[in-house]
């Protein structure tokens, strides 16, 4: 893109998009396809005819992000007709409408009705991960953005598993990765800094208990025994632009 050189926040419509052809969005007959009205076929039909401007298609919102500024605005299906007043029909016309826009307004078509809606952008960043904590042999972290795109993410938080070493106590009770931990010893776990504050009043050797969520959102429960010794928990995080590693505290008595 040319206008990146120069600088500044970029955005983009948090949203997984497909493509329809044209004639399986207008129909072959009055009522069937999508209901696309006959100004957007040939709007649409102009488009594609011009050199480098695509095909003879519409993009329909295929899946969102929960969390996400579109979610809950936007669903799927949604045929997405324009932003802000100007005919989008590619990938790459969409992602140049919204590039330096925090807001848009989109033309959508909504089960056979078209309709406008002002939806916030999402800014182009890195995966989000600022801080992970590293307790028993488990990585833990907060789902980054690949993990929530699959469209799950427990209601109650937790804070999500993406690796363990091998030779830990979490190797040895199974506890594995791709999983949320929701729960310790009963106790809700909304995000991570809750966790470490929880974990912090574990003695060494202490037998706990872990409630736990797949990407399926199927739970299971384990027992696992801490170990300061071998296995003395840390968090690194990113602090005023500097990464910071700190020990985990444990209780004096």
């Amino acid at each position: 893109w040319d206008g990146l050189s120069s600088g500044g926040p970029l955005f983009f419509l948090d949203a997984e998009l497909r493509t329809v052809s044209l004639s399986m969005a207008c129909g072959s007959t009055e009522g069937s396809g999508l209901g696309l009205s006959r100004h957007w076929v040939e709007t649409f039909s102009r488009l594609g005819s011009q050199p480098g401007c695509g095909k003879r298609q519409v993009l329909s919102v295929q899946r969102l992000l929960p969390g996400s500024p579109t979610h809950g605005q936007l669903l799927e299906g949604d045929v997405l007709l324009a932003v802000d007043a100007e005919p989008v029909n590619t990938f790459m016309a969409v992602e140049a409408a919204v590039l330096r826009r925090p807001t848009v307004k989109l033309t959508l078509l909504r089960d056979g009705v078209e309709r406008g809606l002002d939806v916030q952008t999402s800014s182009v960043a890195s995966d989000s991960t600022m801080h992970i904590a590293m307790w028993c042999g488990l990585i833990l972290q907060q789902a980054y953005r690949s993990v929530r795109e699959r469209g799950f993410e427990p209601a109650e938080g937790g804070v999500y598993i993406s690796y363990y070493l091998f030779g830990s106590p979490a190797h040895k009770y199974k506890l594995v990765p791709k999983h949320w931990v929701v729960e310790l010893n009963g106790q809700r776990i909304p995000d991570l800094p809750t966790f470490v504050s929880l974990v912090q009043q574990l003695p060494h050797g202490a037998n706990v208990r872990v409630k736990t969520c797949d990407l399926n959102g199927k739970v299971a429960a384990y027992t696992i025994k801490t170990d300061h010794l071998y296995w003395r928990g840390y968090e690194v995080f990113c602090e005023r632009g500097r990464w910071v590693h700190r020990t985990l505290d444990e209780p004096t008595d």
